[in-house]
């Protein structure tokens, strides 16, 4: 769970737990990161409306949040992206009422998470912005040296105010966005507050961006590798060798955000010649907020056939489908 920027004396007047709606911010929200959404950025967890129960749930009920989760996480595809700088940008004008900056970018051990949260800097580089009459929003998980503000400085909407990044508490290069209302933590997309329930009636969602809409899952990456993939190196941008006429194996790998229990996934490889060189269908088991797949061949005697492979990861569940497709030229 992201610890707040806030000091304790604010943090004794903020009243997380309150009445199910609140009443609507006054001003309506930009989308906070410079990307299009579900094109190279994706909503990762949204805000848990039970968290006074065991089970986090969204506000449509489903598993996409985590316990006491109190934002909306907009990811990134990878490291990559983040290398190459994604801005962070004001959702609403206003004054900076806390900037901190100093934060390593870095995945991290369950250790060294541990002491993050001890020490209440889950946030890593953040910043909080006042927008008046009770409403502040908060932006999490910042890239070190990228802020480009700082305490007291008027901003106005759409500002570039720093880049996404991978400090504090974070598995995944992320920003975790929060709105504050009166002193309650809101759900962007209800108008509702964290914690007060799940498929409530609500009022009009808070954001502006008419993109940011609910998605049940996010298939958002995959690609080919000359080896069986190493997930953990994947999500820190380290994609592996790309398959030439001698690797020992080809294999294609698909991954998605939202992960659910009879979720169905196939996945298959084509090649040059349109024929099925591989293929898998599976249906998923259990809730995971990241789930990876892959499939693959070994080499065949006299190396692979020269041209263009094809390949094809596809999520269903029920009449929601998304589907990712990936081509490779070997020569």
């Amino acid at each position: 769970m992201t610890r707040y920027l806030l000091p304790l004396s604010v943090l004794s007047l903020l009243t997380i737990m309150g009445s199910a709606l609140a009443q609507r911010p006054p001003v309506s929200l930009l989308l906070p990161v410079a990307c299009e959404i579900n094109e190279d950025c994706w909503v990762m967890n949204y805000v848990d409306m039970e968290s006074d129960t065991e089970i986090s749930r969204d506000f449509t009920c489903g598993g996409r949040s985590y316990d006491s989760h109190n934002g909306t996480d907009i990811a990134i595809r990878s490291m990559h992206e983040f290398e190459k700088g994604v801005d962070v940008k004001a959702a609403v004008g206003g004054f900076v009422f806390r900037a901190r900056e100093g934060e390593k970018d870095a995945f991290k051990d369950q250790e060294e998470m541990d002491r993050i949260r001890q020490e209440e800097k889950g946030c890593g580089n953040g910043i909080i912005i006042d927008h008046g009459a009770g409403f502040l929003t908060q932006y999490c998980h910042l890239k070190n040296g990228s802020l480009q503000v700082q305490k007291g400085d008027k901003v106005r909407a759409g500002q570039k105010i720093a880049q996404v990044g991978l400090s504090g508490v974070s598995e995944h290069p992320h920003l975790h966005f929060s709105v504050i209302y009166d002193g309650k933590m809101i759900d962007p997309f209800t108008g509702n507050v964290n914690g007060g329930g799940c498929n409530l009636e609500s009022e009009l969602s808070v954001w502006s961006s008419p993109e940011m809409l609910y998605t049940p899952f996010s298939l958002y990456d995959g690609g080919f590798t000359a080896q069986e993939p190493d997930f953990t190196q994947i999500s820190q941008g380290q994609r592996g060798e790309s398959p030439k006429k001698d690797s020992d194996v080809l294999i294609f790998w698909g991954v998605y955000f939202g992960a659910k229990p009879e979720d169905l996934i196939e996945i298959n490889i084509i090649d040059p010649k349109g024929n099925i060189l591989a293929e898998r269908s599976l249906t998923q088991d259990h809730l995971k907020a990241r789930q990876y797949y892959f499939v693959g061949q070994k080499k065949p005697e006299g190396g692979w056939m020269k041209g263009t492979y094809k390949a094809e990861i596809k999520v269903s569940r029920g009449e929601n489908v998304q589907t990712l497709q990936k081509a490779l030229d070997i020569f």
